[in-house]
């Protein structure tokens, strides 16, 4: 293939959204960043055509690879792609993927593999060697997800009132919330049903449940444990699914898992051998969008060296 061919990887997370072109034969022509969170279908199918012809204007791109996050059903899928496909870049090959897919191939490129991100929630995504894909809805508790910084935050608060009523145990987490927001239990709690205060508020206490189970309290600890044991059903979950053995990377993103808290990652490794024995647990060293881009390229069909070349360029 011509290397001055172009492809296009697009990673849009919870927070920004990073847009990088190429050329096949893995060089970089540019990028660029939003700081703007796209909502599904909605307007953002513009705003990628604004930052990606704001790199080149050129309609000579074989493949575009777009990540996103948000995206829990087929349908809303299939009319992102249609409504791109109105611009020329997005004319060729064309794939629409959940974000977790760029996470795990911006950490490695074994087909075989999983991974878990567990930052505001958390979500995960299996591959293997026969090109199959295993996903997960990721509508938080409505798909039985638990956890992540609102998770551990939402499950702080509820001990907190227990505690201060007598229904449960004491713990430490009750001055963690207090100190964190400044107010008593009750106030946040107030401010929550009130709807003064935006749940997403309560992963500010994601690091305080670990500073409290690291200090012994139990209550902590438990929502440590929970946490790791989530993170392993999602492992456990994907490896079955696709029947993965043997050398299986297993890639630990955002946030949460992130900060490498020991008690959280040691709970996790074991859970994670004990599923995969010849696992490898990664932790991504590039940024997310370098997995998009790295799917384009595979995807037009670059060779190996075009695909070295582009991940060293991150």
């Amino acid at each position: 293939m011509p290397s001055n061919k172009l492809v296009v990887g697009i990673d849009s997370g919870e927070t920004k959204t990073n847009v990088v072109v190429m050329t096949t034969g893995g060089e970089l022509v540019g990028r660029a960043t939003s700081s703007a969170r796209l909502k599904v279908i909605d307007d953002a199918t513009e705003a990628l055509n604004g930052l990606v012809t704001g790199i080149v204007d050129n309609p000579d791109v074989v493949h575009a690879s777009v990540c996103l996050s948000g995206l829990h059903l087929d349908t809303e899928a299939s009319l992102f792609r249609q409504r791109l496909r109105r611009f020329e870049w997005a004319r060729n090959g064309l794939d629409i993927e959940p974000q977790p897919l760029a996470v795990l191939r911006s950490a490695t490129l074994n087909p075989n593999a999983v991974a878990v991100s567990c930052g505001v929630g958390s979500t995960a995504i299996a591959t293997n060697d026969r090109g199959e894909k295993w996903t997960f809805a990721s509508m938080g508790s409505l798909s039985g997800d638990w956890g992540g910084g609102i998770g551990l935050g939402k499950a702080a608060l509820w001990h907190a009132a227990r505690a201060l009523d007598r229904r449960g145990p004491k713990t430490a987490l009750t001055e963690e919330i207090e100190y964190e927001f400044d107010m008593p239990v009750e106030a946040v709690i107030a401010a929550l049903y009130r709807g003064e205060m935006p749940e997403v508020e309560l992963g500010r206490m994601a690091p305080a449940v670990f500073y409290a189970a690291d200090r012994g309290d139990r209550v902590a600890q438990q929502l440590v444990e929970r946490q790791a044991s989530e993170v392993v059903a999602y492992v456990r979950a994907g490896t079955d699914a696709l029947s993965l053995t043997g050398e299986v990377d297993v890639v630990l993103a955002d946030s949460i898992l992130a900060a490498r808290n020991p008690s959280l990652l040691d709970q996790v490794e074991e859970g994670v051998l004990q599923v995969l024995p010849e696992a490898q647990v990664l932790f991504p060293q590039k940024e997310s969008v370098a997995g998009a881009t790295l799917l384009a390229l595979q995807s037009a069909g670059a060779d190996r060296a075009a695909i070295e070349r582009a991940a060293a360029a991150f």
